[in-house]
């Protein structure tokens, strides 16, 4: 099995977990997670797929943009993901 092949594998499987999680299949996660070892993340990915679930897509994708886009980008974008880390939680925990 060559390289590619392993890690085309690895990323379908990391879709898979998103798709999973959002309970929607078919669309094109713009965020995936993955271990240090090229291992896809299940806890990451299904926190992606619980977000895309319960929030608009179009809304976040536009806001990452945005911060992307700032001078602190990388770090705001981790901070908000905690937050939203959290609020697909308590959604999924509590409905």
């Amino acid at each position: 099995m060559g390289y590619e092949s392993l890690r085309a594998q690895r990323q379908k499987r990391a879709v898979n977990i998103v798709w999973t999680a959002a309970g929607r299949y078919g669309f094109r996660p713009e965020f995936l997670a993955f271990q240090q070892n090229g291992e896809p993340d299940l806890y990451l990915n299904s926190i992606v797929g619980f977000v895309h679930k319960h929030y608009q897509a179009e809304v976040l994708s536009a806001y990452f943009g945005r911060l992307h886009k700032s001078l602190l980008g990388e770090l705001f974008t981790e901070l908000f993901w905690l937050g939203l880390e959290e609020a697909a939680y308590r959604r999924e925990h509590y409905f």
